[in-house]
């Protein structure tokens, strides 16, 4: 089975907007089609984004996607952890950097193309690969008709 680490970007996303790559994503977790994981700091800063940036709401259905996905908590990752991810990635995305690689997924889902998609970060998390949802969204389909 598929799985994937969503980062806060994807949830604030699927929050946002029921029809796009995020939400069809969550909606392939609440089927038990793929397998979700997420991080305490994950949601968190997804709360604090879907508040600031989108109509109230937003929270109460950001609340909704993540109960009814079944999304599995990946363990907190151990300050060394974080500390080692603070050399590859910008501060503030290393305990979720850290949390992604802690976990089983496959795949890390983010739309954090500045901080995610460099060179340093995508060696780094080999042999788990980052893609964007859209993109998720087209392998997991071409997949499914080869």
């Amino acid at each position: 089975m598929n799985s994937v680490f969503l980062d806060s970007s994807v949830l604030v996303a699927a929050a946002a907007s029921l029809e796009g790559a995020s939400a069809l994503i969550l909606g392939w977790c609440r089927e038990g089609k793929i397998a979700g994981y997420v991080s305490a700091d994950v949601l968190g800063e997804a709360k604090k984004n879907v508040a600031l940036k989108l109509p109230s709401s937003a929270i109460a259905r950001l609340d909704g996607l993540v109960e009814k996905s079944q999304l599995a908590l990946a363990p907190d990752p151990t300050p060394e952890r974080v500390k080692v991810c603070e050399q590859i990635i910008h501060a503030k995305d290393a305990p979720i950097l850290a949390a992604a690689l802690q976990c089983p997924a496959d795949m890390i889902v983010t739309f954090d193309k500045r901080h995610f998609f460099t060179k340093e970060v995508v060696a780094f998390v080999a042999p788990k690969i980052i893609m964007i949802p859209g993109d998720y969204v087209k392998k997991v389909m071409r997949g499914r008709h080869t």
